[in-house]
C-alpha cells in the first residue's frame, strides 16, 4: 500500500514521499506524551523484544529506559528501536538484563 498524504481541504490522496518528510513548522515539536507513545507502541510491535519489563520515561525529548530484559541484544534493541522514533533527541539506556554470561 502506498503511504497516504493529506492535503487541504481534507481529502486524501496517494503520493509517494518528498524530499521534506519530517521537517515541520518551525518551532513545533513533539509532544514528551506522544513520544512515549511510540515508543512504547513500536516496543510492543517488535516480535523480537519483550517489553514487559521495561519502564519508558520521556523529558524535553530525552528518553530513559529502565527496567529488565533477557539479553544484552534486547538491551540494545530497545535502545535502537526508542532512537529511532520521531522526536527523540537522546537515548539514556539503563536496562538490566538477565542474561548472566560474562563479557
Amino acid at each position: 500500500m502506498e503511504p497516504l498524504e493529506r492535503r487541504a481541504g481534507g481529502g486524501d490522496t496517494t503520493l509517494a514521499p518528498g524530499p521534506h518528510v519530517g521537517r515541520g513548522p518551525r518551532d513545533w515539536r513533539r509532544s514528551d506524551e506522544r513520544i512515549r507513545e511510540d515508543v512504547c507502541q513500536w516496543m510492543s510491535d517488535d516480535s523480537r523484544l519483550d517489553a514487559r519489563e521495561i519502564d519508558v520515561r520521556v523529558r524535553d525529548g530525552d528518553v530513559t529506559l529502565e527496567g529488565r530484559v533477557e539479553h544484552r541484544g534486547a538491551r540494545r534493541l530497545a535502545e535502537d528501536i526508542a532512537a529511532a522514533v520521531p522526536g527523540v533527541r537522546d537515548v539514556f539506556n539503563r536496562l538490566r538484563t538477565s542474561d548472566r554470561r560474562s563479557a
